[in-house]
């Protein structure tokens, strides 16, 4: 990818044929532009051949109060254009315009020329690196859904949003440099192992409801991929699941421990525990008392039972948890949640234990599967109060399996 760099900042030198060399601070902003543009062309034709990708040529994307990255001044616009000229010709440029039917947003994408640069040099999603300092900001805020959509909130300069932005920005840190490993081929399984810069989403405008953690490459992967596929340390990896979560997490809300055995074990309506389960999810997530059965569990249940029979009969098993049910707590459990998961995955870091995070889950290397479980389970009884319980899901595959 430098090698690339270099020569298209000589291509570009030769087409501007200037008289004055550029100021020292000019000149690496300079670079700055040309190796961002070269890298994100690069890893989009990796990613998807010739697709396009966005780019910001508009006076107010590029004016000093609102440009998102150093480089992007009001030189980037012509930059851009000489990079699809056809003495550099390493874009191919599709300029914005507005029409009767809305504005359409400048593009480009890889020119047949960079692409066969591309393959000469062989180059794969592991030349491409990250710049944090561009990442934007590692906690995000949106509204309440309207309409089925939540727009992005301004994050409130306030303490708990520092203490939040604070360890987001250890983790990242910490999983820039984990040992990361794929075995099959990363650009045909599309797996690329830079994408680490995790992101806390929080939900209906308030940084204590939802605030899971989403964006690490290895939460894209189907289940399977990541236990044939994925290495931690050259290790395959084993899974951490909280058994029950949803009901350990209500009873940590109304502070009462949960009674033994299966929480969704519900006698007198006969139906499957998976039935009882759903029922109980759309208890604890609706806003109000469902009238009927949530949809996919009708057929779980044998035809003379009804709603409020489950309802009942959960309510007799679970009479701790009854003022929670109809009042809308899904965002609520997933903020306790996120935060055991982020307690546990600091408290990982100081031993010395690489973690990935998958929403309630966590990935460890084979070998770390009692120091993960004992790590989760820790920190959800110093979040939530109560006990919970991570089930241990270790890989098929063979623990010497080669890269």
């Amino acid at each position: 990818m430098r090698q690339l760099v270099a020569e298209v900042l000589v291509k570009i030198a030769e087409t501007e044929n200037r008289v004055r060399r550029r100021r020292p601070a000019d000149q690496i902003v300079h670079e700055a532009a040309v190796s961002a543009l070269v890298c994100d062309l690069v890893h989009r034709e990796l990613r998807e051949s010739r697709a396009w990708l966005v780019v910001e040529l508009s006076n107010s994307a590029l004016a000093p109060g609102t440009r998102r990255a150093p480089f992007l001044t009001e030189q980037f616009r012509s930059l851009v254009r000489t990079l699809g000229s056809p003495e550099v010709d390493i874009v191919d440029l599709q300029l914005g315009h507005r029409s009767p039917f809305g504005g359409v947003r400048s593009t480009i994408r890889a020119s047949a020329r960079l692409i066969e640069r591309i393959n000469e040099l062989e180059l794969t999603f592991r030349d491409i690196g990250r710049n944090s300092a561009l990442m934007g900001d590692p906690i995000v805020l949106r509204g309440p859904k309207i309409n089925g959509r939540s727009g992005r909130l301004t994050v409130p300069d306030a303490p708990l949003a520092h203490q939040l932005r604070a360890e987001m920005v250890e983790i990242n840190e910490w999983l820039a440099q984990a040992d990361l490993g794929w075995a099959g081929c990363e650009v045909s399984d599309g797996v690329d192992l830079g994408q680490r810069y995790l992101r806390r989403i929080f939900n209906d405008g308030s940084l204590e409801r939802g605030g899971r953690l989403f964006n690490g490459f290895w939460q894209e992967l189907k289940k399977e991929a990541r236990q044939d596929l994925l290495r931690i340390e050259g290790r395959p990896v084993a899974s951490l699941d909280f058994a029950q979560l949803a009901v350990r997490l209500a009873y940590g809300q109304v502070g009462v421990e949960p009674p033994t055995g299966d929480l969704y074990g519900v006698p007198g309506v006969g139906a499957s525990r998976e039935g009882v389960k759903k029922v109980f999810n759309a208890l604890l997530a609706a806003d109000k008392l469902p009238t009927r059965m949530p949809q996919g569990t009708r057929q779980l249940f044998p035809r003379w039972v009804k709603i409020e029979d489950v309802i009942k009969a959960i309510s007799l098993r679970h009479p701790a948890l009854v003022p929670l049910f109809g009042t809308a707590q899904a965002l609520v459990h997933q903020n306790m949640e996120s935060r055991v998961v982020v307690k546990a995955l600091l408290a990982l870091k100081e031993r010395g234990v690489i973690a990935l995070p998958v929403h309630d889950c966590l990935l460890v290397k084979d070998e770390h599967a009692s120091l993960g479980r004992e790590a989760l389970e820790e920190a959800f009884r110093d979040i939530t109060g109560v006990r919970g319980r991570v089930e241990v899901e270790l890989p098929k595959v063979s623990s010497s399996a080669p890269l």
